[in-house]
């Protein structure tokens, strides 16, 4: 389940209060404003890869993933200021270079959840 906005309170815990502390403790060790943005950016693009959802596939007669729905992977794009088309081909390809050549497979779904 995604949660998009809105306060959930969980005993004990004090989210607005530890965040400020992470932003003050980045701020001594002198982040800027732009680094501190960048860093909380990253951070969201890790949390919303784990909505992308993947499937498994058979490409050119052999085993494949795709990503069936790109919504989730346009929002990591945009996070991490990438274009979506490479960012789908970095997800479900393998990309191997080796003596000067460059090896482009596809990684099946198990493979794949090896991977993550």
């Amino acid at each position: 389940t995604s949660f998009q906005g809105g306060s959930i309170t969980c005993e004990g815990r004090d989210d607005s209060a530890e965040f400020a502390d992470i932003r003050s403790a980045m701020k001594v060790l002198l982040f800027t404003d732009q680094e501190i943005w960048e860093v909380l950016k990253l951070l969201a693009a890790l949390l919303h890869m784990g909505n992308i959802k993947y499937k498994a596939a058979v490409i050119d007669n052999l085993d494949a993933t795709e990503i069936p729905e790109h919504s989730d992977v346009q929002r990591v794009a945009s996070l991490l200021g990438v274009p979506k088309q490479p960012l789908i081909h970095a997800l479900t390809k393998k990309t191997i270079f080796a003596s000067g050549e460059t090896v482009v497979s596809r990684n099946n779904l198990i493979t794949h959840l090896r991977q993550w």
